[in-house]
């Protein structure tokens, strides 16, 4: 038995490329949903001028890093604060929960480092119940997390 063979035009043998551009097609594809819900997940907040949230309370540095969620966002969010995994509303009870959750990370591990992280655009009178609530739970070490500023922003 022959066995069959391709080739081209002048005897030559050829590869069908088909299949794997079909396979590349499919991996694009799969990137942009993965980042298209990746990108979902994420609070989109713009840090005053002068980074991070994990899926733990503490981030891989030990800090506790409060997120204060912007006014528009806080239904989507579950919360006015967030935590890692954790939502806190803005009512006085929910930043006593906060406190008191910071008060067991600090029982815990007295060195821990708390960090506050908002919006740019936000106002202090929503920040100033984290930070309320940091203090409140002993924390000795508290800072406000902002971003530097380029040479071309500190202009405006």
């Amino acid at each position: 038995m022959r066995r069959a063979s391709r080739t081209g035009p002048r005897g030559r043998s050829f590869v069908n490329l088909t299949p794997m551009i079909d396979v590349v097609f499919q991996l694009i594809i799969f990137f942009m949903l993965v980042a298209q819900f990746s990108s979902q997940q994420a609070i989109d907040l713009v840090l005053p001028s002068l980074t991070e949230s994990g899926a733990d309370l503490l981030d891989s540095e030990g800090r506790a890093v409060i997120n204060v969620v912007p006014a528009p966002s806080t239904a989507l969010e579950g919360g006015s604060y967030r935590l890692g995994t954790l939502a806190f509303d803005g009512s006085p009870d929910g930043v006593r929960r906060l406190s008191s959750t910071l008060g067991d990370l600090l029982r815990r591990d007295p060195q821990v480092r708390v960090l506050v992280r908002a919006d740019r655009t936000e106002a202090y009178e929503r920040v100033h119940p984290a930070l309320q609530a940091a203090t409140l739970a002993g924390a000795q070490d508290v800072d406000l997390v902002v971003s530097s500023l380029s040479v071309g922003e500190a202009t405006r």
